[in-house]
C-alpha cells in the first residue's frame, strides 16, 4: 500500500519488485549463457584444441598461446601443449621481450630459423621449462585491431625444419579462430559480471538495462551462432586425424585469402588441397 497519491510504495512491496525484477534478469541471462556453449572450464580446452591441431598441422613438437596482461604490461601463457607444457605456465613474458613479446608488441609475425643465434629468443624462459626449442613460429591474435595475445610453435619436424611463409599463414588462420574464441568468453564473463552486480544489490535502472541489451545482443546475432559452430567445429577436428586437420586448416587458408582479396578463385584451393597429397584434391580425403 502507499502512504497517499504520490506517496512512496511500502518497504515490502519494493523488496517484492526488486526481487521479481532480479528473478527475471537471472531467466534473461540464463537463457542468453545456456546459448554460450564456451564456459570458462571449456575455454581453455577449446584453445588447447586450437593450439594442438595447428601445432599437428604444421608438424611441430609443442605450443603455446598468451594474452596480454595491459595492467602488468605482460604476456601470461594460457595453454601449452607438448613438452615443458607444464613447467612453461609458471612463467610470464614482459611485453616487448622475447619473440612472443616482440609480436604482442608490434603486431608482426615472426619465424626464428636458430634460436641459439637470435639474440630475441628467451632463452632463460625456455630453459626453466626444461625445454629449449631449436626454431619457432610466432603470430599475433588480433581482436578487434587490438593485439590481445600470441600463438607460437615450436620445432618444427623436431627442429630439423624451419618454419615456412605458408606455415606462417596457416597458424595465423588458427590464431583467427583463437582469437574468436577468447571473444566470446568475454561476451560470458561480461554477462556474468551484469547478473552479479543486479544479484548483489548493486544494480539500478541503468545496469537493469544494460543487462537486457547485452542480453538481447547476445541472443539475437547471427556471427554469435556462425563463430560458436566455428569453435565447435575445430575442437572436432582437433580428434579427428591430421590429414583431415590439414585439410581444414587449407580451407581456412583459402577462404581467409579469398575473403581478403587475395585469392585468386575456387581453382586455387583444389591446388592447395592437391599440394596437401594424396587423398585430397577433387577425389576428397581418403
Amino acid at each position: 500500500m502507499a502512504d497517499g497519491a504520490g506517496g512512496k510504495p511500502e518497504p515490502e512491496a519494493q523488496d517484492n519488485a526488486a526481487l521479481m525484477i532480479s528473478a527475471r534478469l537471472q531467466q534473461a541471462v540464463n537463457t542468453a549463457a545456456a546459448s554460450i556453449e564456451v564456459r570458462r572450464e571449456d575455454h581453455l580446452r577449446l584453445l588447447e584444441a586450437v593450439v594442438a591441431t595447428a601445432a599437428r598441422v604444421i608438424d611441430a613438437t609443442a605450443g603455446s598461446l598468451m594474452l596480454v596482461d595491459r595492467a602488468a604490461g605482460e604476456l601470461e601463457f594460457k595453454v601449452a601443449v607438448g613438452p615443458g607444457s607444464e613447467e612453461i605456465k609458471q612463467f610470464r613474458v614482459p611485453l616487448g621481450q622475447g619473440v612472443a613479446g616482440f609480436t604482442a608488441s608490434t603486431g608482426q609475425a615472426l619465424a626464428i630459423a636458430d634460436t641459439s643465434k637470435d639474440t630475441r629468443f628467451a632463452r632463460q624462459i625456455a630453459e626453466g621449462s626444461g625445454y629449449v626449442p631449436k626454431n619457432l613460429l610466432c603470430v599475433p591474435l588480433v581482436l578487434a585491431g587490438d593485439v590481445i595475445g600470441v600463438m607460437e610453435l615450436l620445432d618444427k619436424g623436431g627442429g630439423a625444419t624451419p618454419f615456412t611463409p605458408g606455415d606462417t599463414a596457416v597458424l595465423a588462420s588458427f590464431g583467427e579462430q583463437a582469437a574468436l574464441a577468447i571473444d566470446l568468453s568475454l561476451q560470458t564473463q561480461s554477462l556474468e559480471r551484469l547478473l552479479a552486480g543486479v544479484l548483489h544489490g548493486e544494480g539500478d535502472a541503468e545496469l537493469a538495462e544494460e543487462i537486457r541489451a547485452a542480453v538481447a545482443q547476445t541472443e539475437g546475432s547471427p556471427g554469435h551462432y556462425r563463430t560458436l559452430e566455428l569453435a565447435r567445429q575445430i575442437a572436432a577436428i582437433a580428434g579427428a586425424g591430421e590429414r583431415q586437420a590439414r585439410l581444414c586448416s587449407a580451407i581456412l587458408s583459402a577462404v581467409l585469402e579469398f575473403s581478403r582479396g587475395t585469392g585468386s578463385s575456387e581453382a586455387g584451393l583444389m591446388d592447395v588441397m592437391a599440394g596437401l597429397g594424396p587423398g585430397f584434391g577433387a577425389g576428397g580425403v581418403r
